[in-house]
């Protein structure tokens, strides 16, 4: 394999909004700052070269940036909290922009045929930011043709729903260009990173298992994933019927309301002093985990017009603990390397054999 010193970035600069944009002040609440962590979101989608397409034209440079300047009119970024009780973010887009990097490899799509998040990854593909910046990207291009689309995204300004909105936006400009017609309404120890998947079939058993009738797809993985991880930790719920976990968890999501969400964000706003706001490290409690659903966000197809990605994964997950539900039945893990071995035959313990994502 080439080595990493050959992915070379030969571009640099940054895309501001095609348009004037208002200029305006965005408040995020104590319970968005726990939540974001004050971190960011490592992408990378990797796409193959279309048969046909011309190579000077695959992952045109100046179309994106064209593309990124429309699309950036109808998104108000914000520069990542700085500090001050309030916790207040600038729209900052107007004089700074959006971070854009062309870089070249001599690695080819092949030589990362079994993805799974890592820091190579991360560094390969996602482009360096810095603490000012709320969002880069950097489009690398393989000696094979194909190409790596790594972004970072501060969480702080652009939750999940938001930055795959803003990445469709971007593709159908790239795509249709004036003609685009945009909805704009909106660790502690060795982890080890590890990509499963849930063949259609399995998935139906593991939901008929749940109870079937009125269980959604994240309640069910959601229940199968935390038991596996806390079999050897806890008793009680975890070793307890699976439909049963299934549905307190589907019985809690259905009492989240607008209430209880805004109770949330006074209560940790009240005691936003007296915790400690710096980034989580380490992994989660052994009992614990954190389910991070991306089932039915429109980041899989994104087409900048050159054909929908080979792959679209989070580049690094570095806490035990963390789980993200993608393209319906792919799992991405973060998990304690002394319970990896185990938690893969907890899995599949109730199907007929053990399935890997390959992409």
């Amino acid at each position: 394999m080439a080595g990493e010193e050959e992915v070379q970035v030969v571009e640099s600069c940054f895309v501001t909004p095609a348009a004037d944009t208002p200029r305006k002040t965005l408040w995020l609440s104590a319970l968005d700052l726990m939540l974001a962590n004050k971190g960011y979101t490592p992408l990378v989608h990797f796409y193959r070269r279309c048969p046909g397409t011309e190579t000077t034209d695959f992952f045109n440079g100046t179309k994106l940036k064209t593309a990124l300047g429309m699309a950036l009119v109808g998104f108000y970024h914000g520069q990542p909290p700085q500090g001050g009780r309030r916790r207040q973010v600038r729209d900052r887009l107007q004089q700074q922009g959006h971070a854009f990097l062309l870089a070249r490899s001599q690695l080819t799509i092949d030589d990362f045929s079994n993805l799974k998040p890592s820091p190579r990854l991360r560094r390969l593909f996602v482009p360096q930011i810095l603490p000012a910046e709320v969002c880069a990207t950097q489009v690398t291009f393989f000696k094979c043709g194909g190409v790596a689309f790594g972004t970072a995204v501060h969480h702080g300004t652009m939750d999940g729903i938001s930055a795959f909105h803003f990445f469709q936006t971007w593709s159908t400009f790239s795509r249709d260009g004036d003609r685009a017609v945009i909805n704009l309404s909106q660790p502690s120890g060795p982890v080890i990173n590890e990509v499963f998947t849930l063949r259609k079939d399995q998935l139906s058993t593991l939901k008929r298992i749940c109870g079937a009738s009125g269980v959604s797809t994240f309640s069910a993985m959601s229940a199968h994933l935390w038991q596996c991880i806390v079999a050897d930790e806890a008793c009680g719920i975890a070793s307890g019927d699976l439909a049963y976990i299934a549905h307190r968890i589907k019985d809690t999501l259905g009492q989240v309301d607008d209430e209880l969400v805004r109770s949330a964000v006074d209560y940790l706003e009240l005691d936003q002093a007296k915790r400690d706001n710096s980034p989580a490290i380490g992994n989660l409690l052994a009992t614990d985990m954190r389910v991070v659903s991306w089932l039915g966000m429109p980041l899989y197809d994104v087409d900048f017009s050159w054909g929908k990605p080979l792959a679209m994964l989070r580049a690094q997950s570095n806490r035990g603990g963390f789980a993200h539900l993608i393209d319906r039945a792919h799992i991405v893990m973060c998990i304690d390397a002394t319970i990896h071995k185990e938690f893969k035959r907890l899995l599949y313990a109730k199907f007929e054999s053990m399935v890997y994502s390959k992409f």
